[in-house]
């Protein structure tokens, strides 16, 4: 980080701006996403900082199997995604945590930038 000129304070910082207005945009554009348990909005804060808002309401079979509390197909659509082949690993854990509902995967991940 040091080598761009950006401490990491200055990192978080910016992460932690990226993740309040992803997650406000989240509300505006994905009305379902507030009636979420945490750790699902967890997984699509994640998702958005990685791929955009509206690169994550693009993923329509995706947000139709999260409406419907479909955590299996929801799963599987994040895992057959084109993000998925370029964050195969992170969309793994991403993926079982939306199909389990548990944050032990979460711990200690932080939100990609960019």
């Amino acid at each position: 980080m040091d080598r761009v000129g950006v401490t990491r304070s200055e990192a978080v910082m910016l992460l932690e701006g990226d993740v309040r207005r992803v997650t406000r945009q989240l509300q505006n554009n994905l009305p379902s996403f507030q009636t979420l348990d945490v750790v699902r909005q967890r997984v699509l804060i994640h998702l958005a900082v990685s791929i955009g808002v509206f690169g994550v309401l693009g993923l329509t079979r995706f947000v139709t199997a999260v409406e419907s509390g479909a955590w299996d197909k929801a799963a599987e659509e994040m895992l057959v995604s084109h993000w998925s082949k370029q964050a195969s690993h992170r969309a793994a854990l991403l993926a079982d945590v939306m199909r389990t509902g548990r944050a032990d995967a979460l711990n200690g991940m932080q939100p990609e930038g960019g």
